[in-house]
């Protein structure tokens, strides 16, 4: 397969097959994402690809290029998760430490939840058909930065939030296992791609909530083991004006225009395989 342009969901998330989760430990989990992205992979019988991951799929994206380096040809982390440790000297807001304040409480409560496996979409499931407004509420609110999004495409966007959300439960299951509360990582990749042989680009949004120092961090520790940068898209961490967390709904354009650019060197001579497959594959005259 070359010059195919796939968009795939991770085993168990978005319209992916739903298995059981079985994965008790951070490794498990990752094991369980990684390994069938590469069966999947090596059943297309595709030549190397570019590998673009978003949030907790740019984690995992960033593991799958980290063990499987020969599939990978440029590697694309769109506000990847799981980036950062929790700082040795931070401290958490005075108002939740209280025990007395609802703030407290809540946390308490959420941290709880969030360690015995409760998700979110647990909530939206026992909500029944008022889950359905909790989310279109959500997603309203939500997506108003940048350019904004057509009344038409909310209520689509709202649609497939809800769906994916009240579906069988498995994917959702991982969060605990990658992350600490506060989406701090558990194995976080900071420390982890020194050793990455493949080029990897970053992209994030303005007022992401996702911290950009820490793709600064892994670029410099893969230039520490590696010496320069392979080409002028590899380590390059890009900041998209007007955009947070989904940059790529929030400012389309300038995310394609960026995207475009990194893979521009990825692709070089794509073009001209793809024209000499089509003419060897023509009637001899």
């Amino acid at each position: 397969m070359a010059g195919a342009a796939v968009q795939n969901d991770w085993l168990g998330t978005g319209l992916s097959g739903r298995p059981a989760f079985t994965p008790k430990t951070t490794r498990q989990t990752e094991d369980f994402f990684v390994e069938a992205l590469k069966e999947w992979y090596d059943k297309q019988g595709m030549e190397k690809m570019v590998l673009m991951g978003h949030s907790l799929g740019g984690y995992l994206a960033a593991l799958y290029a980290q063990r499987h380096p020969e599939d990978v040809k440029h590697l694309i982390l769109v506000s990847p998760a799981a980036m950062a440790a929790k700082p040795e000297d931070y401290e958490m807001p005075a108002i939740f430490q209280s025990r007395w304040s609802w703030q407290g409480q809540l946390f308490r409560t959420f941290k709880y939840l969030f360690a015995s496996g409760v998700t979110p979409q647990m909530l939206i499931r026992s909500m029944g058909p008022w889950g359905q407004d909790l989310v279109g509420g959500y997603v309203r609110r939500r997506f108003r930065e940048g350019v904004g999004i057509e009344t038409a495409e909310m209520t689509s966007l709202a649609s497939y939030f809800y769906h994916i959300s009240a579906a069988k439960p498995c994917g959702e299951h991982a969060l605990r296992h990658i992350f600490h509360p506060f989406a701090w990582g558990k194995s976080p990749l900071e420390g982890r791609l020194a050793d990455l042989k493949v080029p990897i680009s970053f992209i994030y949004g303005e007022s992401d909530w996702m911290d950009p120092s820490s793709a600064v961090k892994v670029c410099k520790s893969i230039e520490q083991t590696q010496g320069p940068a392979k080409n002028n898209a590899d380590r390059a961490v890009t900041i998209i004006p007007q955009a947070g967390h989904f940059v790529f709904l929030d400012q389309p354009e300038l995310f394609n225009a960026e995207l475009l650019e990194i893979c521009k060197e990825s692709v070089v001579g794509l073009g001209l395989k793809i024209y000499e497959r089509h003419k060897a594959l023509e009637p001899k005259a």
